[in-house]
């Protein structure tokens, strides 16, 4: 179920998330989400940089905007933090 949990809400940051449209060189990249017993998104940070300003942005964006929608209860109702690792394709 953690598994399927942490997939979940890696699958809704990457569908959130939008390349820049002034592309620059970036490498990998880490956000952490602090998730609630609810499943609310409490907090989050950028963990590791991609190197790249304007990515940066574009993952915090993306990390606001599941914030705004929520991610469903985590597995026993356990506050989790989920890190999502973001490598450019």
């Amino acid at each position: 179920p953690l598994g399927a949990f942490h997939a979940s809400v890696t699958k809704r940051f990457r569908d959130a998330y939008q390349e820049p449209a002034k592309s620059e060189q970036f490498g990998p990249a880490k956000v952490e989400l602090t998730i609630d017993a609810s499943g609310g998104v409490r907090s989050y940070r950028l963990a590791q940089s991609s190197g790249s300003s304007l990515n940066d942005q574009a993952l915090l964006a993306a990390a606001e905007a599941v914030k705004q929608k929520g991610v469903g209860a985590p597995p026993e109702s356990k506050p989790r933090v989920v890190s999502v690792n973001f490598v450019p394709y």
